[in-house]
């Protein structure tokens, strides 16, 4: 019997006397955490596994956990049972300790670990800079630095971090985007079926789909704008898979509905966010298609639709502009960026200190008297503005725009094969989409904003030996008129 098999069973056996005699001592929360711990050993040997389940969880960011809801194994620890956190959050935990033990168990094998961290300087920048924002706080300045660990060094440690070093190769950064493709096709689902159900909205006549609980279970929350958050995310990971992955006539037919479900079911969530990072992504994989040529070749094939789509369009217009619903966010929008700039003019370089954006709203009475409760910044940018100052905005920015610039690159050099610029292609466009949504959007430090850009990163590094100089994205038929143009 091989040697990592008997150290397997003889864990499992020691396991298993260990909760049991846990049990007998100390109740059932040590036997959990024994099991736990086990797990986490197991895991530690397939971390591959446990990043599938991570990115499929990612976009799933309002089903969580509440530790009050389980009294009976948190008895003598009522500080425990104030945590609750979304159930992909727990999971990344779990995962960055396997992934230490895995660390730790190859630094004593080899004497030395590898560490991938894409852009570690750069964010090691706006992470100072929340860092010296701490000075605005006052007698806040604990929870400020529980707010940088809590969000801002968990999102990139959890995700970003973890993605670059575990996904080693193309096998296994092909089944983490079927994992994400596939959790997008949830959301889909489930908003075709809010239309079948009846839980969709009626808004001055337009269907409207949005997401809903199942006996509790609300994955995507109860608003549309989450679910067109999840759709956009996942997107292009389907266009990565139909155009490098499946090959086959069937499989390909299959994604093509499911992309085609997925772009209709975003745009029936009416969600404005959700149009423009739609059209983010759709600009992105357009323009690397092939150039102003290809833009004929197609626009002289697509005006039919486009004419047909118009009114649908102008109608949307015609909705933005008369319904109470869109007035209502529009005012609440608003009026969080103006209270983003008053505070942004009191500390325009170190801002008001990191995570201090809802207690000033709290602070601020007409808001509170007007839309009741104090919500979060409507926008990345009014976030880091009002909390972090310039230091903030320029440093976040830097770290952006050179991830971006790098997968741009990629994509623009000819140096490399087909399949490296387009995985560059789907990569820009997954982080495109990901951060414009965020531009409106309140979940700047989620699993949904940064999973995203931790596979752009990925498909990067498994691609970077693919060299040749070749064609593009174009398909045969497009390929061959822009030869015959030439």
């Amino acid at each position: 019997m091989p040697s990592a098999y008997r150290h397997t069973l003889v864990l499992s056996g020691l396991l298993l006397l260990a909760g049991t005699a846990a049990i007998l001592w100390q109740g059932v929360l040590f036997a959990a955490v024994i099991a736990l711990a086990g797990f986490l050993w197991l895991l530690s040997h397939r971390l591959d596994l446990g990043w599938y389940v991570l990115v499929f969880l990612a976009p799933m960011m309002h089903w969580t956990i509440r530790l009050d809801h389980y009294p009976y194994l948190f008895r003598g620890f009522p500080s425990l049972l104030q945590v609750y956190a979304p159930v992909v959050e727990f999971w990344t935990v779990g995962l960055i300790i396997a992934w230490m033990i895995a660390k730790l168990r190859a630094w004593r094998q080899k004497g030395t670990v590898h560490i991938a961290a894409p852009g570690w300087r750069w964010y090691g920048l706006f992470v100072l800079s929340a860092a010296v924002s701490l000075f605005s706080l006052g007698p806040g300045f604990s929870s400020g630095v529980w707010y940088i660990g809590r969000f801002l060094i968990f999102v990139y440690a959890g995700y970003v971090v973890l993605g670059a070093d575990i996904i080693e190769n193309k096998k296994i950064l092909e089944r983490s985007l079927v994992a994400f493709a596939a959790s997008g096709a949830v959301a889909a689902i489930m908003g075709v079926a809010s239309l079948v159900c009846g839980a969709w909205r009626d808004v001055y006549g337009i269907v409207r789909v949005t997401p809903f609980a199942l006996g509790g279970w609300a994955p995507f929350g109860d608003q549309h704008i989450f679910l067109a958050e999840a759709i956009l995310a996942t997107l292009p990971s389907a266009g990565y898979l139909w155009h490098l992955r499946y090959r086959d006539k069937d499989s390909r037919q299959w994604l093509s509905a499911l992309i085609a479900v997925m772009i209709a079911v975003a745009l029936l969530t009416l969600s404005r966010a959700g149009w423009i990072a739609l059209a983010v992504e759709a600009a992105v994989a357009a323009h690397f298609a092939g150039g102003k040529k290809m833009w004929r070749y197609y626009l002289g094939r697509v005006w039919p639709l486009a004419l047909a789509v118009l009114p649908i369009l102008f109608y949307f217009v015609y909705f933005l502009s008369g319904s109470d619903i869109v007035r209502g966010s529009n005012a609440t929008r608003w009026s969080l960026t103006q209270i983003s700039w008053m505070y942004f003019q009191e500390h325009p370089l170190i801002g008001t200190g990191i995570g201090s954006f809802v207690p000033l709203v709290a602070d601020t009475w007409y808001f509170t008297l007007e839309f009741g409760d104090p919500v979060d910044a409507h926008g990345i940018v009014q976030k880091i503005g009002t909390e972090q100052g310039i230091l903030g905005l320029v440093t976040f920015a830097l770290f952006v725009w050179l991830l971006l610039r790098r997968v741009y690159l990629r994509a623009t050099d000819l140096s490399y094969d087909d399949s490296a610029r387009a995985a560059a292609v789907f990569g820009l466009a997954l982080m495109c989409g990901s951060l414009t949504f965020q531009l409106f959007n309140t979940q700047y430090y989620s699993s949904v904003m940064w999973v995203p850009l931790a596979l752009a990163l990925a498909a990067q590094s498994v691609h970077r030996r693919d060299t040749r100089v070749v064609g593009f994205l174009a398909p045969p038929l497009a390929r061959a008129r822009l030869v015959a143009d030439v």
